[in-house]
């Protein structure tokens, strides 16, 4: 009887302990916005329609959706809810920001820096409006298996079909 006492006391010390340091462990940072797995990485992501764009290549005259997205180890993304969107005040003066962290663009300039907070940790990425001449097409092509194709060039043209 002596051993099983002793044996439930260790079995819940044990889990006592584990209970009062699990608090510290898991790092800092958000919590995972849909439990892909631990998350490694935080970034701030504009989208536009729906799509992820750079937020670097931000258009004069676009309204982009900014949001927060971690990255666990296999590259598994998950948002997660952010608040107090802001720019820095480079970013103010090329835009306006809502708490949600929509960004109506009204000037194009030089890059500024977007801000957010979940789970206690501030998150910042960094981002730019561009004129209309200046804006960038980035990305990448991608296979039907969601491989990348190596050596693709892309050749765009306008309304009147001009390269």
């Amino acid at each position: 009887m002596k051993d099983k006492i002793k044996l439930w006391f260790t079995f819940v010390g044990a889990f006592a302990i584990l209970w009062l340091l699990a608090p510290g462990c898991g790092g800092s940072g958000p919590t995972t916005g849909t439990g892909t797995g631990t998350i490694v990485r935080w970034q701030i992501e504009a989208t536009k329609n729906g799509s992820v764009i750079d937020p670097t290549n931000i258009v004069l005259g676009e309204t982009v959706q900014f949001r927060m997205a971690g990255y666990d180890a296999s590259g598994n993304r998950s948002i997660t809810s952010a608040s107090g969107w802001a720019t820095d005040s480079t970013g103010q003066s090329e835009g306006t920001m809502t708490s949600g962290g929509q960004f109506t663009t009204i000037a194009y300039g030089p890059a500024f820096t977007v801000s957010a907070t979940s789970g206690g940790s501030q998150i910042t990425g960094p981002a730019q409006v561009k004129s209309n001449a200046d804006a960038l097409v980035t990305g990448h092509v991608i296979d039907g298996l969601g491989d990348n194709v190596p050596n693709v060039t892309i050749d765009f043209y306008d309304g009147a079909n001009n390269l």
